[in-house]
Order: structure tokens, then C-alpha cells, then sequence
């Protein structure tokens, strides 16, 4: 069963209406979609159809957001189970955290890849490498996984994808990186899977402006991605709390080195432009 890993949005005046239904079913449940529709009306204000409050609902079931038994509605318990772990995960990331400076560092070390991306998307948000309109350039086992994180992060891909040109060229073709590679797509973010180009499997390349950015991963966590992936023939193989382990489980230090080199940063990320050149 797949799970969309979406969190709602609970503190702000523009709810959506899939975030109003899972608001009126976490404080009251089950209930049917005429509960749900007459408390959209009296308890929020919202004037919407009844059609489209059974379209959202439907939506959101076919998620795994929500349960249906009969005519009745509730949340489901392993997307709400799913939601605790990654607030817990995170929280005990931020803690850990040290706010970052508009001083490059050489090097530093995380505990684990989910503590990776809120580092990179507030370097690059700040234009940090000073990239200046040149592509920055990924090479590594798999496509991020974009579905990680709040709607925040999902704000901020979708704000640097508008920014940036982003080339993802990925090693692995397996159908985890497949079903990645489809929401990078749709942000418009270009991604190459089964690319050899660099041959160590243990290190991960980001090319931005001038620097040479490596990621050194500990082998066990590099031999869990491929265990999980090896795994994983259709869709419904998929185990969420597996692939999240991937990414807030440590399996050793994860080392980040940085160097600035014009030469060698030009040079990767003409081999990485290279691969989405149309063929002639």
C-alpha cells in the first residue's frame, strides 16, 4: 500500500479543502460525507458543493489518507502513524541543528540524509555558490525523493526549480527512482536515470557555480538503498516506513566535503549537461 506523505496545513486562514477534511476528521470521526459537507458550511464557512466535497474525499482514500467503512469516513492510522514518526524524526533533527552562516564551510558532517535537505535548500535558496545562472548539476545512486517534508519544503522545491536549471543524472533505474523521477518531472526539474558517469557508488556530486560539492555516505546505508530498491517490482511493494528509514535512520556519519575549483566544477558539469543533449 502507498501512502501520500502530505502533512496539512493547520495555521493559516487558506486551508484547502483536503486540509479542512482532515482538520473536521481528526477532531471528530467516523463520519459521513453529509457530516462532513454540513460542517465545512457551519464550522469553517466554506461554500462548496456536495459534489466537491466527494471528489476531495475520494482523493484523499485514494492517497491512503483516508478509511471508509460503509458510508462513514476517518483518517487512515498508517498515514496518521506515519505523520507522528516524521514529526518526531524531524524534531529531533532541528534540535541538533546548527544554524547555518553566509560562510562557506570545507567540510561538515550529518547524521543522517534527511538532515541534507533543509541544509541544501536554504544554501541554495540564498544562492550561496553564487551560481549565476549556470545548471547545478546532480550525480548520485537515486532521485531524491521529493515527497519528503512539509508543504514547506514542497514550496521551496518548487520556488528553486522555477530559479534554477537542474540536471539529476542518477545511477540506479529501479522503480523507486522511476516513480521519483515523475514528480521531479512536473516541476519541471530534468533527470537521467542509469547514468555511469561516475563510478563510486559511496559518493554523491553536486556542481554549483565553481564548487565541487561530495557527499560521502557509509556503505551500510548505500547496501539499505539497495536492498530496498532491489525489492520493489510494482508499486504496491512499496513499504513507506522502509523508504523513510533511508532517509531519518543513521547508518554512520555523512561526510560533506566542499571545494571551490573552476576547473574541475566546469568540467563535471559539462559531463553532466552532456547526457540531456538530444542525440543526433
Amino acid at each position: 500500500m502507498v501512502i501520500e506523505f502530505t502533512l496539512p496545513e493547520m495555521n493559516t486562514d487558506n486551508k484547502s479543502l483536503k486540509d479542512l477534511i482532515i482538520i473536521i476528521l481528526a477532531d471528530c470521526w467516523p463520519l459521513t460525507l453529509k457530516k462532513i459537507h454540513n460542517s465545512l458550511k457551519k464550522n469553517y464557512s466554506v461554500n462548496v458543493s456536495y459534489q466537491a466535497v466527494h471528489k476531495t474525499i475520494n482523493e484523499l482514500k485514494n492517497k491512503n489518507i483516508l478509511d471508509k467503512n460503509r458510508k462513514e469516513y476517518r483518517l487512515n492510522i498508517d498515514w496518521i502513524k506515519s505523520i507522528a514518526e516524521f514529526g518526531e524524526k524531524m524534531k529531533d533533527t532541528y534540535q541538533e541543528k546548527k544554524p547555518l552562516t553566509d560562510k562557506i564551510p570545507s567540510s561538515f558532517t550529518v547524521k543522517n540524509a534527511w538532515e541534507l535537505y533543509p541544509l541544501f535548500i536554504d544554501l541554495f535558496k540564498r544562492d550561496i555558490f553564487d551560481s549565476n545562472g549556470r545548471s547545478i548539476c546532480f550525480i548520485g545512486n537515486q532521485v531524491w525523493n521529493p515527497m519528503m517534508g512539509s508543504e514547506k519544503e514542497m514550496e521551496s522545491y518548487k520556488e528553486l526549480s522555477k530559479k534554477y536549471k537542474f540536471l539529476l543524472a542518477v545511477r540506479r533505474n529501479n522503480l523507486l527512482n522511476k516513480m521519483w523521477k515523475t514528480y521531479w518531472d512536473k516541476l519541471g526539474v530534468k533527470v537521467k536515470l542509469n547514468c555511469k558517469i561516475w563510478p563510486n557508488e559511496l559518493i554523491e556530486l553536486f556542481i554549483v557555480g565553481d564548487f565541487f560539492i561530495q557527499k560521502i555516505y557509509p556503505k551500510e546505508l548505500i547496501n539499505q538503498e539497495n536492498k530496498v530498491g532491489e525489492k520493489i517490482k510494482k508499486i504496491s511493494d512499496v513499504n513507506v516506513k522502509e523508504v523513510n528509514d533511508l532517509y531519518f535512520e543513521s547508518y554512520g556519519d555523512i561526510n560533506i566535503i566542499i571545494t571551490k575549483n573552476v576547473e574541475l566544477a566546469a568540467s563535471w558539469r559539462k559531463k553532466v549537461e552532456d547526457l540531456f543533449k538530444p542525440i543526433k
